[in-house]
């Protein structure tokens, strides 16, 4: 019986000591992983040079302005914003993915402060037909936010959050991965979609 108990303690010894490296692990890895995403999502090309006139709109004053985000969740809404003859900022996110949860509450602040509209794809809401023609629809990844450095199709895959400006169904310019609140406002402005 003395055998039993000692054994059964030990397997239960075991098992917190398991649980509190395993937590000890995931704790370090995910912080050192949100401060090597963040400053690779914080890298800015100078060298951009743009052809299309973005959308101007001065910050509103009053901040009781609701945000414009707007979700999407169907391969026939991102087809009629991605077609329209205007300036569209998309982003390109998920459930479950840390920095796009991270990344709404500052889109939602922005698209108010500034009263742009802002069309937000949740992938995790596509359905896989959907999901599959948004990522086989003609839009690209302008070089400046692909590892390649090189401009890619959708279907080539990307880390979200993604932003990307688009006027008849082409990309214009981008934006990689989670800005802070003065980031994202600083990147729309050297894009000129802001003042």
């Amino acid at each position: 019986m003395k055998n039993k108990n000692l054994v059964s303690s030990g397997l239960l010894l075991l098992i917190i000591v398991l649980i509190g490296v395993a937590g000890s692990y995931y704790y370090f890895n995910i912080d050192n992983f949100k401060k090597d995403d963040v400053n690779s999502s914080n890298e800015v090309d100078k060298n951009n040079n743009q052809t299309q006139t973005p959308n101007k709109k001065d910050p509103q004053k009053d901040q009781s302005q609701k945000s414009n985000v707007k979700k999407i969740t169907t391969y026939t809404d991102f087809q009629t914003y991605s077609n329209r003859q205007e300036n569209t900022f998309f982003v390109f996110g998920r459930s479950g993915c840390h920095f796009c949860e991270m990344y709404l509450p500052v889109l939602d602040s922005v698209s108010s402060e500034y009263n742009i509209e802002i069309i937000y794809l949740d992938f995790s809401k596509f359905s896989e037909a959907d999901y599959k023609a948004v990522m086989h629809s003609e839009l690209s990844i302008p070089s400046k936010c692909t590892t390649s450095g090189e401009e890619t199709p959708l279907s080539s895959g990307f880390g979200t959050p993604l932003s990307l400006f688009v006027n008849e169904n082409k990309s214009y310019d981008c934006i990689r991965g989670y800005k802070d609140k003065n980031n994202l406002i600083e990147q729309l402005q050297s894009i000129g979609y802001i003042e």
